[in-house]
Formats: C-alpha cells, sequence, structure tokens
C-alpha cells in the first residue's frame, strides 16, 4: 500500500463514520453525538496515518509518538464530549437552531453537514501523517517541543472544560456567562487550546526535516482548525453561557444575570437658562432695553 492508498482509505473510513453519526442523531434525537463521533473518528485516522507501514515507511518511534498523542487528546475530548451528551437534558444548542433553522429539510442537511464534517477531519490529520512520517532522526528538539505543546493544550482545554461544567451545575447560574478560572482570561479558553494542540503536530512535522515538502502540509492542520473555531464563534449561541457571544458581537457581555433586573439610567437633564427675571438689569422689558443702574462710587 503506498500513501495515497492510505488516504483513499481514511477518507473513506471518516465518511462512513460520519454516516454512522448521522444515524446515531437521528435515531436518539440529540445532534450532540456526532460531536462524540467525529473525535473519535478523527482519533482513528491519526492513529492509523501513524501506524500503518506503507511503501518505504515502517512505523519508528517518532510515530508512535504521535499514535500516543493522538490516541490521548482523542480519549479525552471524546469522553467528555460523551458524558456531556449523554447527561444533557437537552439538545446541544448548536444542533437545536439547526433543526429550528433547517424545519422540515433538517435530517438531509443534516447528513450533508456531518459528510462535509468528515471532509474537514480528513484534511486536519494531514498535520498528523506529516508528524508521524518525519525523517529526522528521533528524538529532535520539535519532538520535545510538540509533545510539551500538546500536553498543555490537553490539560488546558480539559481545565477548561471542568470549569465550564462546574460553573454550568450551579443553578444561581442559570442562563449567565462564566467569567471565572481560565474563562476570565479568555472569552474561550477551550478553543484556543484545541487550535494549540493542531500546532503540535506542525511543530513535531517541520522541525529539521523544514526543507520537505510534506512537512509543510502539517500547518494545514492548526489553519483551518482557526478558521473552523472562528466559524463556530460566529454561531448564534456559545457553549459558554446561554447568551451570546462572538467576534462578530460586542467582545464583554454584561456581568448581570436575568436573576439580577438592569438598573434604568436617569434621563439627563437638559441645562436650561434661568428664567429671565422682571427687572433685572440689562433685560428687555417688553422689547425695550433697561439702563442697568449707576454705581455708587467711594466718596472722595
Amino acid at each position: 500500500m503506498n500513501v495515497l492508498a492510505l488516504v483513499a482509505a481514511v477518507v473513506i473510513g471518516l465518511c462512513l463514520a460520519m454516516t454512522l453519526a448521522w444515524a446515531l442523531q437521528r435515531r436518539t434525537g440529540n445532534g450532540g453525538w456526532a460531536d462524540v463521533v467525529w473525535t473519535f473518528a478523527t482519533g482513528a485516522a491519526g492513529v492509523a496515518y501513524a501506524l500503518t507501514p506503507t511503501a518505504g515507511y515502517a512505523p519508528g518511534d517518532r510515530a508512535w509518538l504521535v499514535a500516543i498523542l493522538v490516541g490521548g487528546w482523542s480519549l479525552r475530548l471524546g469522553s467528555h464530549l460523551w458524558r456531556r451528551t449523554a447527561g444533557a437534558a437537552h439538545e446541544d444548542a448548536r444542533y437545536a437552531e439547526f433543526r429550528r433553522e433547517w424545519g422540515d429539510r433538517f435530517q438531509p442537511r443534516m447528513f450533508a453537514f456531518l459528510q462535509a464534517q468528515a471532509l474537514a477531519s480528513a484534511l486536519l490529520t494531514l498535520a498528523m501523517l506529516a508528524a508521524a512520517r518525519n525523517p529526522a532522526p528521533f528524538p529532535a528538539w520539535s519532538d520535545v517541543a510538540g509533545m510539551a505543546l500538546l500536553a498543555l493544550a490537553v490539560v488546558g482545554e480539559g481545565v477548561a472544560d471542568a470549569e465550564l461544567a462546574h460553573y454550568k451545575a450551579d443553578p444561581a447560574h442559570r442562563g449567565g456567562v462564566c467569567d471565572e478560572g481560565l474563562w476570565a482570561w479568555s472569552r474561550h479558553p477551550n478553543y484556543f487550546f484545541e487550535w494549540l494542540g493542531w500546532l503540535a503536530y506542525a511543530v513535531i512535522a517541520i522541525g529539521p526535516a523544514a526543507a520537505r515538502p510534506l512537512s509543510w502540509i502539517a500547518l494545514v492542520g492548526p489553519a483551518f482548525m482557526f478558521l473552523l473555531l472562528r466559524a463556530a464563534l460566529c454561531s448564534t449561541t456559545t457553549g459558554r453561557g446561554s447568551a451570546p457571544s462572538s467576534p462578530c458581537r460586542p467582545a464583554r457581555l454584561p456581568r448581570e444575570t436575568p436573576h439580577e433586573p438592569d438598573r434604568l439610567r436617569r434621563p439627563r437633564r437638559r441645562a436650561h437658562a434661568h428664567p429671565r427675571r422682571r427687572g433685572a438689569p440689562g433685560r428687555r422689558l417688553f422689547g425695550r432695553p433697561r439702563a442697568p443702574p449707576a454705581r455708587r462710587g467711594n466718596a472722595g
């Protein structure tokens, strides 16, 4: 098997996985299960790219490193999405919005949407392919840097997800916007760490073998993930709370919650001139000016 045949097999596998995701969300009535399937399928594709032998390639130490990093990321995020979806009383807000917007055409449009996600995953996982097949001697500085970046990304995203889940679990925060912990520093720290993880594969892939054209393909991963996350931020809802927030909207939301009514501002009073007093010096009385009284000087 050559590399192109492996890529074709992975693309077909991703499309089949997202077809399964479509059938699962149709059966359960919850589109959030599509995110669970996408995460596990993307992780499986990355591991396949790293450990599948092809013509002129046998998995080495770097390939096993990439497979472990991909598997750790996929298991952490996929299990988090699984617990969140299984324990949710309502459908994920994004898919609920799609369901309202698409109406009777929801299922066919959802199928096309999930197939587009499969193609997006096929494009993203090219970064894993390039990282695993970097022929430079192992270990290199780029391997250590990439491993540190991905470890930071997985831990940071896990902390952000735990903080958001803890915030939402408090009934007093219902309808509010999380502004605690990492969420006080960034509007979407989970998205930032997710992007950082995809940057790690590019660091491993490019490293000392920067002259190889295949290495630079890894930049597709973080670049495309940035576009996907930005598009998600411009959607109608966000996971941070029930209020809208995105680059397409104001950067900061008010800290008041629906339990605290907004304070009404008093209207500003216009500065009116004092009413003219009758007989005031220098004023007109009935259209005729009146001379001011003469000053009394000191006696000489």
